[in-house]
Parts: C-alpha cells; sequence; structure tokens
C-alpha cells in the first residue's frame, strides 16, 4: 500500500485497505496513517473523513499525531481553516512547525495573507526554512 500511495495510485490504496478489511485483517495505526494520506493528497475528502471515523469508531483507535495531521491538512486544502484550526488546538501532543506549514500553505492556496501572519508567529517559533519560504509566497500573493 506504502507504494502504491507513494506513486499517487490511491484508488488502489483504497481497494487494497478494503480488501484488506474484506478478509478479516484488522488494520494498525500504521496502515490507517498510509491510508489517509493517500486519501488527502488525492483529494479524497469523504473518504479521508470516512476512514478516520472507522479507525476510532470501528477499531477503537485513539488518533496519535499523525493521524490528526492527515485530517488537518484534509480540512487546510479544503479552505476549512476554522476547523483545522480547533483541531490543531485540541491535539493532545503540542504541535509543531510541520503543523503549522500546513496551515500557512493552505493560507496561500486561499489567499489569506492576514491569518497567514498570524499562521506565521506559530510556525517560525521553531525557525524552520521551509516556513519563511511559505510566508515570502504569501506575502508575494500566493505560490
Amino acid at each position: 500500500m506504502v507504494g502504491y500511495a507513494r506513486l499517487g495510485e490511491t484508488e488502489k490504496v483504497c481497494s487494497l485497505f478494503e480488501q484488506m478489511l474484506g478478509v478479516g485483517v484488522k488494520p494498525d495505526p500504521v496502515t490507517f496513517v498510509v491510508v489517509l494520506n493517500a486519501c488527502v493528497r488525492a483529494g479524497f475528502f469523504e473518504f479521508t473523513r470516512s476512514y478516520y471515523e472507522l479507525m476510532s469508531k470501528g477499531y477503537g483507535m485513539t488518533p496519535n499525531f499523525q493521524h490528526i495531521v492527515c485530517i488537518i491538512d484534509l480540512f487546510a486544502r479544503y479552505g476549512q481553516v476554522d476547523k483545522a484550526i480547533e483541531l490543531i488546538k485540541k491535539m493532545p501532543i503540542c504541535s509543531n512547525a510541520a503543523t503549522w506549514n500546513i496551515m500557512l500553505n493552505a493560507c496561500n492556496n486561499w489567499g489569506n495573507l492576514e491569518f497567514a501572519r498570524k499562521v506565521f508567529k506559530h510556525a517560525s517559533v521553531e525557525k524552520n526554512s521551509v516556513t519563511y519560504v511559505l510566508m515570502s509566497h504569501a506575502c508575494a500573493g500566493g505560490k
């Protein structure tokens, strides 16, 4: 599944995942990270949300940092910045520059410079060069 995910073959990832479930193989947290990431990157909003729910409600797994970041990325890509920020604030583990960079990238995609300035304050704490590049793009008017 990881190989297909890296190749951008999200339909195959989902198909293999469904086959796995169909034969009674219980997915682990890593499997869900692969599936969620693949779905987010492909823009499969509803699949991502349903797999995330399946993980917690169907298999009783508590979402870890990587799972939550996938959902933050999902909301950010679809312009649901408020929901993404809400999740960041509720994260059981402190957010890091990568999480805030997702939000900064969303600000670039959605053209929200004012919000980008607020996000930059959180993201720049770790002095990550990616953060500064993303902010420069926001100031320049997008990607």
